[in-house]
């Protein structure tokens, strides 16, 4: 054909003879029905029992890439028998994603093989290859591609198709050229692009020639492809979506244009692996920082790593000064509100920081900046964050007496999928080489004010991000710890109101208002802010030094009184002890199952139990293993123990109606995604399962 099938490259978890044996020897029903499991290719039909037995992503990369090699024949026609099935492993991938490098591969994967699909028809313009690919291209509408196929590009396949069937008035309708047709609909993917989105009856045209006599004659060793039509439909089933033990920093999610090619010579691409070990799956640029978001093929998990771009580390002085910054970041070691320094190495001769990976929740970014913007921070959460933030400063200050992180901003903290705050990029401001930070009040093409003033910028010897600098570095001085404390004055008051401490815009205008201007409170934020609350944030903005708390005990103490009148209970600290070793035994289960060694991840998880009994997340996260054996009932008791300790523990209900759900017990089922939802109404996936099992029970507008 010429054009190349295209795949993620990922591969399976290694495994041994005698261990394949073992896990193959008991045969389940699953084996029989499952779409891969039961396909007539020896080696797709072995991981996919594999995968049966097994909860690793990397099984449904791989069963993609099989399927889509095996998914056009020698003479260029498109097999919908294997097109169907490298959809379907790919969005298994999708939603079994836990963290966003694998979420961005499987949508990258499937927006690749779709635009493969259509070359195809374009170099074998069959009526019934054309048919195949717009059944892969009504297939992905609502995956949201990255990149969707074009509206021109689906039109030529859809001319093609209508040739064969008289719809020329359903292509004018479309191309805006007569009246709507109500078979089709237009649909802007985003602004700039278009995409077509076949309708119901349009869909089942081209279903209806897949499956009867237009492509009956289809045959793939032996099996009719009409034989697995419902193996094709039956593919949802109820999602489970935890965060990611191992994560990594994202720059701001306000995304920033990358600089001119000329200026990254020196960068990365995705798809390269750095190294040989680390695959780039997508780049995140920052004003002056890029971070690659990588795939580590060595640990197998995500990475972030980081750097400045090459401009900001042209000369030895600055790279000395990056590599102590990122020395003294690793020594921080490992903390539960900081993201974790690993390693520092030279990639392309520039010092770069190995990062562990935060994913942020389902369609946001990772950092504070992306739920302060989308209005997710209320006043509980707030308080928390800050609590969370001004642990990570206390560990860091008593680790290394004297740090000051000098960038205390939105986009320099990082919050997981569970709502837990990681401040990130510690001292990295102080390293960077001077002459090379953009100037105060620079024009920077298509760049907001507001922007601007969350971009570490210069005037003369002066740098930082202008709305987060404290007096004292408005004024080139000595800083303290204590100028970091005022910064997160400034963070906490943005989360509090949703808008900066002042109105300025640019540089200059900052410099004269951390040091001359008071901050305020409105009249409507004075009345739903505490009292205790606005004061201690004002305590935090004083001008002097001294005059600010003296200590991030201090700030802490006074947060967590503050949060258990807000909330009615008292927020969870520091860890230590037998709870921290829980936690650690904890989270050697949850890698040890992510591995397949689900014996192994029992016993961890048994250890934890015994250090705390009543450690719920425990108890739901040993469920979820049994649940993947196969071992249902000591399952559910599982997320009863959990359920026991806390009642209104949201991803417990779910993995409970999950467990429901695949007993065959839907009416069950359905109470738990409904509690699950009510508990958190935000978590879009405790909507899904609550509407599949609605399906289940035939209840059809409620699920829409």
């Amino acid at each position: 054909m010429g054009n190349e099938v295209p795949q993620t490259g990922r591969r399976p978890l290694p495994i041994s003879d005698d261990e394949k044996r073992v896990l193959l020897r008991r045969r389940r029903k699953e084996d029989r029905i499952d779409i891969f499991a039961s396909d007539p290719d020896k080696d797709i039909s072995e991981l996919g029992r594999l995968a049966l037995r097994r909860d690793d992503i990397n099984d449904l990369f791989v069963l993609g890439d099989l399927c889509a090699q095996k998914s056009i024949s020698q003479d260029g026609r498109l097999l919908v028998f294997y097109v169907g099935k490298t959809l379907i492993a790919y969005r298994r991938a999708m939603q079994a994603a836990q963290n966003d490098v694998d979420r961005k591969l499987a949508n990258r994967a499937l927006g690749r093989y779709v635009h493969w699909v259509i070359e195809c028809v374009e170099k074998n313009p069959t009526p019934r290859n054309a048919a195949i690919a717009l059944y892969a291209i009504s297939d992905v509408h609502d995956d949201k591609l990255e990149q969707p196929p074009h509206h021109d590009t689906v039109l030529r396949v859809l001319q093609l198709y209508a040739n064969q069937y008289d719809a020329t008035r359903q292509i004018d309708a479309i191309a805006g050229k007569g009246d709507d047709d109500d078979d089709f609909e237009r649909t802007q993917a985003y602004p700039g692009a278009s995409e077509i989105m076949l309708s119901e009856s349009s869909r089942t045209q081209v279903a209806r020639d897949l499956s009867t006599g237009y492509l009956s004659a289809e045959v793939v060793e032996g099996q009719s492809e009409t034989q697995h039509e419902d193996g094709f439909e039956s593919d949802f089933s109820s999602i489970e979506v935890e965060s990611q033990v191992l994560q990594s920093p994202e720059a701001p999610q306000s995304a920033r244009r990358p600089p001119p090619q000329e200026e990254r010579e020196d960068e990365f691409n995705i798809g390269d692996r750095i190294e040989g070990r680390y695959e780039v799956v997508d780049i995140r640029w920052g004003g002056m920082g890029v971070v690659y978001l990588c795939y580590d093929h060595e640990l197998r998990e995500p990475v972030a790593i980081k750097s400045f771009q090459a401009r900001l580390l042209d000369n030895e002085r600055a790279v000395s000064r990056f590599i102590n910054e990122a020395l003294t970041w690793i020594q921080l070691e490992k903390h539960p509100h900081i993201v974790q320094a690993r390693l520092v190495q030279n990639f392309n001769n520039r010092p770069h920081i190995i990062l562990e990976h935060v994913s942020g929740p389902e369609g946001m970014g990772a950092d504070l900046r992306s739920w302060i913007d989308r209005k997710r921070v209320n006043l509980p959460r707030a308080v928390l964050f800050a609590i969370h933030i001004a642990l990570a400063m206390r560990h860091a200050v008593d680790k290394v007496p004297g740090l000051v992180h000098r960038d205390l901003k939105p986009g320099n903290i990082l919050v997981t999928h569970e709502g837990i705050a990681k401040v990130s990029d510690f001292g990295l401001a102080n390293s960077l080489d001077i002459a090379a930070v953009p100037e105060q009040d620079a024009e920077i093409e298509e760049t907001s004010s507001d922007e601007q003033a969350d971009r570490l910028t210069r005037a003369g010897a002066l740098v930082g991000t202008p709305a987060y600098m404290s007096p004292e570095q408005c004024k080139a001085e000595d800083v303290s710890p204590r100028s970091d404390i005022y910064s997160f004055g400034a963070v906490l008051y943005e989360m509090l109101t949703g808008h900066r401490v002042f109105k300025a815009h640019k540089f200059q205008q900052w410099i004269h208002a951390h040091l001359k201007e008071q901050p305020r409170f409105s009249a409507e934020e004075e009345s739903r802010i505490p009292q205790r609350l606005r004061e201690l944030v004002l305590l935090c903005l004083a001008k002097q030094p001294h005059e600010r708390p003296h200590s991030w005990g201090q700030i802490i103490e006074e947060l967590a009184t503050i949060y258990t009148d807000i909330a009615g209970e008292m927020p969870a600290l520091e860890i230590s002890g037998p709870e921290l070793r829980a936690r650690d035994w904890m989270d050697k289960g949850y890698s040890l199952t992510e591995l397949g060694r689900y014996d192994e991840a029992l016993q961890a998880y048994e250890q934890a139990i015994a250090l705390q009994p009543d450690y719920a997340w425990a108890w739901a996260r040993k469920g979820r293993t049994l649940r993947l054996m196969g071992r249902y009932k000591e399952a559910f008791d599982c997320y009863e123990y959990a359920l026991a300790i806390h009642p209104n523990y949201a991803w417990a209900w779910n993995g409970k109606g999950i467990i429901l759900d695949r007993m065959g017990k839907h009416e069950e089922a359905l109470s738990c995604f409904i509690r699950a939802t009510e508990l958190s109404p935000d978590d879009v996936w405790y909507w899904y399962n609550r509407a599949d099992v609605l399906q289940k029970l035939g209840r059809y507008d409620e699920a829409i």
